[in-house]
């Protein structure tokens, strides 16, 4: 009798052969190579189809195997391929002992595995058996480690031997099944965990998820409780081994991690880090008022995203960074912007312990505080020297690195609110002009903040490249960077026109927050050295009283006329390309030094043309340059250059006190008023004499 060559299972031979009964996971049955009486032959299916068999009467191999070839039992062998070929050498044994430790079997692995595969795995009986046979387990399966778990109290369980091992060196009684995720969890089995605390460290994937949720079904009402464990930081199917690997993850830690798990129990599943979350509820969000958007910083720095602090290398990034942290991990305002109070972990990839405790020791006197009242509150790791690539696309694998896991870690136990990067470049190994590449980047840093109350603040510099031009846009690379956060901090070096009518710094540093999703964008802070405190001490920019940001635009205006009137350069009329108006006119040694404050004082600047124009100050011509191109310039109109104005009349003769001292340029903006925007009465202003206008500081 002969059944299908390519369906062959253990259960059918055996029945065909006669004396079939069950043993284990396989079945005895009576050997054909010799009259057998006693059903000594073993017959189990094994892994990936075939047989494996073995005659406990004494007859070899080559024998039994013709002898079901002989009968239809025994499948014919496929082709050897390149793969098959290949020479195999054993690179671990995992022996699997009954309760007094005697070897039962072994399981070997071998490298490299067949048909292209990594490694094998391969059982072997008893290293004393006079015939060891390889591919076959002589004695039913038994869990790993047998002998020290079977009086343990507690017990962590593994998918392989080799965790197993990691685990069991900490003093930790631990165990695995022999074929992993697909081992039969037999009654004989669940008898050994009877009564025990049991501890499952799944693996970081889908059969892992599956295989934990199986086993702890499997033993519940029979063990004394389950846990089941996803390791904190692990890469995709990763175990305990890449956790391990972490410095700083130890016993300790480990047994922190179960004992704050919950106990199992049917129905549920351990959360997987790497699947997506269910559909916002919108019936529930229609039952709740909406909540405006959170800030550690408002508009500055938003809760729940990543915000870019970038400027040029060496510009003072770093000292105002942690300045600002300090202030966050107290909750003391930041020069006069409220703060909320978050625990801060601040990643030092650029400066060592010794500048970092002399830039805190001056930040501390400053504001008042003790150095020793950062603790606990601020997390501060020197990086320099170490590896500190968190992120890298080249990597076999997953491009999150063993930094990043242990940092997931950290920040996991320290329960870290707001994490700062200094710098990217440290940290960020893939191409910043793939926006896919920084987008995947950051988002694996937002992954470890709490989303409704934590912040990431990534540290970086402005490519040379951009830092050698005139662009104030505050990152390099492609606009991956800008998409990727939701608000953008810009630090540079603050300028104005010199003697010689060329831009030089002031020695202070302009800090711009250039993008703000959340909230409003355009806001500065200046920052200048304080002698006495040995560091940069800022200042809201912009927080100047009506009564002085409309004087200092009166200033501005009278300025940009008196360069047009002096018709000492052609000004083009465009706003946009290499040479606007605002290039021509922000060289001239008369420009006013307040319109050079970056962001916002470039949109003041063109927002006092279009005034101009509208007050008819100023027009639009074109002249013709060598080559006969024509050109649209800005130049002054006949009523600024004829200094004609309207006098000033019954309703605006409280300004009159003003007008008598201005210059004839500033006579005519007073008088005449700007359509749309001012009336010529100025009656928001309050009247002063010349004379009170000396205490006014005008604003930068």
């Amino acid at each position: 009798m002969s059944i299908g060559m390519h369906n062959l299972k253990a259960e059918q031979v055996a029945h065909v052969l006669g004396g079939a009964t069950r043993k284990g996971n396989g079945y005895l049955a009576r050997c054909p190579a010799h009259n057998d009486l006693t059903a000594s032959l073993a017959i189990d299916d094994k892994e990936g189809g075939g047989l494996l068999v073995k005659c406990f009467a004494g007859c070899d191999q080559p024998s039994v195997t013709d002898a079901l070839k002989s009968r239809g039992l025994w499948p014919d062998q496929p082709p050897r391929t390149e793969y098959e070929n290949v020479r195999q050498k054993v690179t671990g044994r995992y022996d699997y002992t009954d309760t007094a430790g005697n070897v039962l079997y072994s399981k070997v692995r071998l490298e490299p595995g067949k048909n292209g595969r990594k490694k094998d795995y391969q059982f072997r009986n008893a290293a004393k058996a006079k015939h060891p046979i390889y591919g076959y387990r002589n004695h039913p399966a038994v869990p790993y480690r047998l002998h020290e778990i079977v009086a343990a109290g507690s017990v962590m369980i593994h998918e392989g031997e080799k965790q197993a091992d990691i685990t069991a060196a900490m003093g930790l009684p631990s165990t695995s099944l022999d074929s992993g995720v697909e081992s039969k969890i037999t009654p004989e089995i669940v008898e050994v965990f009877m009564g025990k605390s049991i501890v499952i460290i799944r693996d970081n994937d889908e059969p892992g998820l599956k295989y934990a949720g199986k086993l702890a079904a499997a033993l519940y009402g029979v063990a004394r409780v389950i846990r089941v464990i996803l390791l904190p930081g692990l890469p995709p199917k990763g175990d305990v081994e890449e956790w391990y690997a972490v410095p700083g993850n130890d016993r300790d830690k480990l047994l922190g991690i179960v004992n704050a798990a919950p106990e199992w129990v049917p129905g549920e599943q351990v959360p997987d880090l790497y699947t997506w979350p269910p559909p916002i509820d919108m019936l529930r969000l229609s039952r709740m008022n909406p909540v405006s958007p959170s800030f550690v910083m408002e508009p500055w720095l938003p809760c729940g995203y990543a915000t870019l602090f970038s400027g040029h290398g060496g510009v003072g990034k770093s000292g105002i960074a942690l300045g600002l942290f300090v202030c966050v991990s107290m909750g003391i305002p930041f020069f006069g912007v409220p703060v909320e109070q978050r625990r801060v972990l601040y990643l030092s990839c650029e400066d060592r312990e010794g500048v970092l405790h002399w830039r805190l020791a001056k930040i501390c006197a400053y504001l008042g505080i003790h150095l020793s009242e950062l603790n606990g509150r601020l997390d501060i790791i020197d990086l320099v020297g170490h590896d500190t690539i968190l992120y890298q696309p080249k990597r076999e694998g997953s491009p999150l690195t063993a930094a990043y896991h242990q940092l997931a870690a950290r920040m996991k136990t320290e329960q870290t609110q707001v994490l700062v990067v200094d710098g990217i470049s440290d940290t960020y190994d893939g191409n910043e002009n793939a926006r896919a590449e920084v987008k995947a980047y950051v988002n694996a840093l937002l992954a470890l903040i709490p989303p409704d109350d934590g912040a990431v603040v990534l540290v970086g510099h402005v490519a040379k490249l951009a830092a050698n031009t005139s662009t104030k846009e505050g990152y390099s690379g492609s606009t991956g960077w800008h998409n990727s956060v939701r608000a953008r901090w810009y630090l540079y070096p603050e300028l104005q026109n010199g003697d010689d009518g060329k831009p030089a710094s002031t020695g202070n540093l302009m800090l711009e927050l250039q993008k703000s999703n959340l909230g409003p964008a355009d806001r500065a802070m200046k920052f200048a050295w304080d002698e006495a405190a040995g560091m940069f001490a800022g200042k809201i920019v912009g927080e100047e009283s009506h009564f002085d940001k409309k004087y200092q635009e009166r200033v501005e205006r009278e300025a940009l006329l008196a360069i047009f009137e002096s018709r000492s350069v052609d000004i083009p009329s465009a706003a946009m390309g290499p040479r606007t108006a605002f290039h021509v006119l922000s060289v001239q040694p008369d420009f006013p030094a307040s319109l050079l404050s970056g962001t916002p004082g470039k949109k003041r600047f063109w927002r006092l043309i279009e005034e101009l124009r509208q007050m008819g100050l100023i027009e639009e011509s074109s002249i013709r340059r060598s080559g006969r191109k024509t050109t649209a310039v800005l130049v002054p109109t006949n009523k600024a250059v004829s200094g004609c104005a309207n006098a000033p009349n019954a309703e605006n003769k409280d300004s009159a006190q003003y007008d008598a001292g201005a210059t004839a340029p500033m006579r005519r903006i007073l008088a005449g008023g700007i359509r749309g925007v001012y009336p010529a009465q100025h009656n928001i202003f309050h009247p002063a004499t010349e004379d009170e206008f000396d205490d006014i500081e005008v604003a930068a």
